[in-house]
Order: C-alpha cells, then structure tokens, then sequence
C-alpha cells in the first residue's frame, strides 16, 4: 500500500469534549489527526470533513499541506466545511489530513470528492466511529461509538499516551513517538457493532502535571466477523490545564513578533501577546498555532499570569532551502490576531 503523509491539524470532528471545572485539571482544547486510506476504488482529488455545531472562527490552525495545500474552511449553515483538493489520491494510498478545534464538534462526517462531486458514490464515506471525552473529577472518560454511515461493524484497536507537555497537531501521525511510544489499551482489535460504545478512562494525578493525552485508534473494516482492511488511523490529543486557569474569552489585543525576519535555524523571535483586560485569578491561556511549523514552531499554548496583560512566547525556527515566510497565530475565544515572519536560507 503507498502511503503518502499529508498532514492538517484539527480536531478531529468525531470529538466531542466536555468541560467540568470541579476538578483541579480542565480541558483546554483539541487536536487531531488522522491517516485514512482511499477506499472507493477510483482516483479521487479531494476529502472533505463536515463539522457540525462548530463555525468557521473556531477552527484555529491547520496544516500547510506540500500536495494539497492548506484546507478551505468555510460556513456551511451552521456547521462548518473543511476541504482538501487539487491532489490525485489513488486507491488504497493513505493520507494524512488534520485540524485544530478551539470548541468541540458534535458530530463529524468525512468522505472522499472528486471535484464537487462525492468520489466512489456511497463509497465516498469514510466509517470512523465518533469519539467523545468528558471530565469526571481528575479522571478523563473517553468513549467511542460506532455511527458508521454503512451501520456495518467495525474493529478498533486504540493505545494512549500521557504527556507532561503541549503535544503539537504536527507530532499525530503514525510514525511519531507519540504513538510508536504509546501503551495499549486494547491488546487485539475489538469489534464494535452499530451504535455499540466502547469506554476508557484515564485517571490523573496533578502532581503528575500531564498537560496532553493522546489517545489513537486504528479502525479496520470487518471482514466476516474478523479484522479487515485498515480504515484508518485516528490520533487525538487533549491538552490539559489547571482548572483554576481560564480558557481565553475574546480578550486578545494584539501579537507581535521580534525580530520579524532572519536566518532559518539561526534567529530565536520572540512572541507577545497583549490582553484588553488583565487576565483573570488562576490566568488566561492563549491558543498558539504556525502555519508551517517545519519552517517555524510555537508553543501550543500560552499562559499569561492572573493580573497581567502580556504574555511572551519563544518562536522556533528551523533552516529553509529558500526564503519563507511563515504566518504566527494567536486565538482567543473567537478573535484571532497573525503575524508574519519571513526566514531565509
């Protein structure tokens, strides 16, 4: 099978989060991505993700795709429309697509195009079950049900990693230490028959400071009662805060960044985020994201200290084989602020 890594970042539509604030931990945001193998048969040029519930404002990154290029996001009613195209896709290549969510989907659907039309006909829907977490306490309930569009079974096999860090959308992918590293928790694939649920849940101690889960899941087709075809691979990964820190509410003033332009691999820019207001008791967290974090990464998130007004962040950069620029990104709640910064070889 060619596999072809494609990657965007998002959060993964299948997900949906639930925040509770009477634990000392809370949910902060989503990302995810996932590998999805062209099952229709025939060359399709484009994947398309429905989010339901979320609008275009609360998809805050996404991944400059070398073959597709950057997604379009795009109202559609009010739910929101994500689309790759413009790259030939054979059958059984695999691609990697992705994106980051600032507010959780309730329901996602996915499924291959062929310009503006669905690639393969009922073929085109790709079965991903829907995963859905929510917050008991310090414990993390995690669930995922089988909704496929074909109501046939499918066969799960997840793993799940705690990290003490922000874990980036770049780092889901297959071939990543977050999942080659990963424990699982399902030692064989388990079948899961229509709106059938599986549950996990992953207990936190906060002296422990895990700042991400990451949970994945390989997803087969079934083949007669047993594991067949790979579907695909879903990689999502929850960050983490203390839940006296508050998610940022439309209270962003302005980024900056300096120096704004230098040598890939050689200048260190650093980031400043100014608030309206000072941020709230407990602190206020900024989502971060960069456009081409190959080229130039940022933390995933930024948090500035109960009364203040100004947070500041280090920018990585990394060598270019020709000048680029790169657009830095910080949003909260539904106000997004960039900036550019330009490397050179």
């Amino acid at each position: 099978m060619k596999r072809i890594v494609l990657a965007v970042a998002m959060l993964l539509t299948t997900v949906g989060v639930t925040r509770a604030r009477a634990s000392s931990i809370d949910l902060m945001s989503s990302l995810s991505g996932f590998d999805v193998a062209n099952r229709t048969g025939t060359s399709c040029d484009g994947f398309e993700i429905d989010l339901s519930g979320v609008s275009p404002n609360e998809v805050f990154h996404t991944f400059r795709n070398p073959d597709f290029g950057a997604p379009s996001v795009s109202a559609n009613g009010s739910d929101t429309k994500v689309v790759y195209k413009g790259h030939k896709t054979d059958p059984d290549t695999v691609e990697h697509f992705g994106v980051s969510l600032s507010s959780p989907a309730s329901n996602a659907t996915y499924r291959w195009k062929s310009g503006s039309s669905d690639c393969g006909g009922a073929s085109s829907d790709v079965a991903f079950p829907h995963e859905a977490e929510a917050l008991s306490g310090d414990t993390v309930n995690s669930d995922i049900r089988n909704d496929s569009p074909d109501g046939k079974p499918v066969w799960v096999q997840r793993r799940v990693l705690n990290a003490n860090r922000g874990v980036s959308l770049e780092e889901l992918q297959t071939d990543n230490p977050v999942y080659t590293d990963s424990s699982e928790v399902d030692s064989s694939p388990e079948k899961l028959d229509p709106n059938e649920t599986l549950s996990h849940d992953d207990s936190l101690d906060p002296q422990d400071k895990v700042e991400s889960i990451v949970e994945t899941t390989d997803v087969y087709a079934d083949d007669n009662g047993q594991p067949g075809a790979l579907i695909g691979t879903m990689l999502h990964a929850t960050v983490l805060s203390s839940s006296s820190t508050s998610a940022c509410s439309n209270n962003l003033a302005s980024l900056k960044i300096s120096p704004k332009r230098g040598k890939g691999g050689a200048v260190r820019p650093r980031g400043v985020v100014r608030l309206t207001s000072a941020a709230p008791s407990g602190g206020e967290v900024i989502l971060l994201s960069s456009d081409t974090p190959s080229a130039a990464s940022v933390p995933t998130t930024l948090t500035i200290p109960s009364g203040s007004k100004i947070g500041k962040f280090q920018v990585t950069t990394h060598p270019v084989s020709e000048a680029e620029t790169v657009d830095i990104k910080a949003t909260c709640g539904s106000i997004d602020r960039e900036t550019p910064l330009t490397l050179t070889k």
